[in-house]
């Protein structure tokens, strides 16, 4: 039975008690029952308080089905979430506040309430698409407009993390303690390291057939090192400056507009979904957001976005007592991209065929997991848009590899 019949009543009971609210109505105005799969149900709802105060909420009910449970891991990914919105953020939002910075409100959805109840993960945030927010459209790739507006409010965020790391580094460090890498189950279980390694070989025939022997040599050996690649093993401590957003495609991002006669730019973004946050290197979390969203035309670019990150990050590390000359400047930034980049340019295998195919293509994992069949290899499966796939992918190999050669003449 849907979660809107029984667990719904329940938590709406408890989050108004909380608020000391004993008359209300609750409504519920839709959402998506997926709660056969892994990732739950989301269901849309609002409350009419007793002085006709509405409020516009959306519940996050995560259950992992057991054939998927240990498969993915997703346990650590469900209390991840539930400790980033109860634990991690409160806490940085506490610090910045202390500090006069008042902008987390303006990328973080308020969290209305959460609990974990048996096996289940409970979330109640703001139903932010009443307020004109939107999902751009995965199939296309995100022009330099949204990038701007990505690359900036990740220069907040990173700056208040890297700034309570800075001043706190032992509450930071307790923040994090006995957290593991959410994706290293996902990456094993889906056979990664062999499906990227195939279609390396591809994109380097590619290359090579451009004769762009200037770009093969930044791949060179990199088939033999994937795996220490995706697993992270070539992370420094001293780089994993930041607790990332982590999970950077379309779906999770609410862009809010502005403008008129056709012409509509974003202005303001929330970001969604914490399941897979870590501790990282900025630039990871950068090189993900521009490669599994952008193209050919927003990395021509890549220049300017830098630049409007490094200074939403200098302001903010200003604001909260901290130096981005010390803690991260703009050659720490390249130099982190070309090391770790990497990691983001591999995985664009996966996040292109997920943002590209039809809904009837992509793999029901759900359905794979209750027929006992192996995950391995589930993502190498082939969508009707596997031209533009490749030439995405190639393009985002090209601007990596010429991005390591401009950095290494300078």
């Amino acid at each position: 039975m849907s979660i809107m019949y029984t667990v719904l009543p329940d938590i709406i009971k408890q989050m108004m008690k909380e608020r000391n609210i004993e008359q209300f109505k609750f409504f519920i105005d839709g959402g998506t029952n997926n709660q056969d799969g892994y990732m739950g149900e989301i269901v849309f709802f609002h409350v009419v308080t007793n002085n006709n105060e509405r409020l516009n909420l959306v519940l996050k009910s995560a259950k992992a089905q057991e054939d998927l449970k240990n498969i993915l891991s997703a346990d650590i990914l469900y209390e991840r979430e539930l400790n980033m919105y109860t634990i991690v953020i409160p806490t940085l939002k506490n610090f910045a506040e202390r500090n006069n910075l008042l902008e987390m409100d303006k990328f973080i959805p308020r969290l209305w309430f959460a609990e974990k109840h048996s096996n289940q993960v409970n979330i109640v945030l703001e139903n932010l698409k009443l307020r004109n927010f939107h999902i751009h459209d995965r199939r296309k790739p995100m022009d330099s407009s949204h990038m701007k507006v990505l690359f900036e409010t990740y220069g907040k965020w990173h700056g208040i993390s890297m700034a309570f790391r800075d001043q706190y580094p032992r509450h930071f460090s307790k923040l994090l303690e006995n957290w593991m890498d959410p994706r290293l189950k996902l990456i094993q279980s889906f056979g990664l390291v062999k499906l990227y390694k195939k279609e390396l070989g591809i994109i380097k025939r590619m290359l090579a057939e451009r004769e762009r022997d200037d770009l093969l040599k930044i791949f060179d050996g990199v088939e033999n090192e994937i795996e220490s690649i995706l697993f992270r093993k070539n992370l420094d401590q001293s780089d994993s400056l930041i607790i990332s957003h982590g999970d950077n495609w379309s779906n999770n991002y609410l862009f809010k507009y502005e403008g008129s006669d056709g012409d509509y730019k974003p202005n303001q973004v929330y970001l969604l979904d914490f399941q897979l946050s870590r501790l990282d290197s900025p630039a990871l979390e950068l090189s993900s957001t521009l490669y599994n969203m952008g193209d050919r035309h927003v990395f021509a670019d890549f220049n300017n976005l830098l630049t409007i990150y490094h200074k939403s990050l200098t302001e903010t590390l200003k604001i909260l007592g901290s130096d981005a000359k010390v803690l991260f400047a703009m050659d720490d930034l390249k130099r982190h991209w070309k090391k770790y980049g990497l990691f983001s340019v591999l995985n664009s295998f996966v996040y292109l065929r997920i943002a590209l195919c039809e809904a009837e293509e992509a793999p029901d994992l759900s359905k794979m997991a209750e027929n006992g069949e192996d995950l391995d290899g589930a993502f190498s499966f082939e969508t009707k848009n596997m031209q533009t796939f490749w030439q995405r992918v190639l393009d985002i190999f090209i601007h990596y590899a010429e991005f390591c050669n401009q950095l290494s003449i300078e």
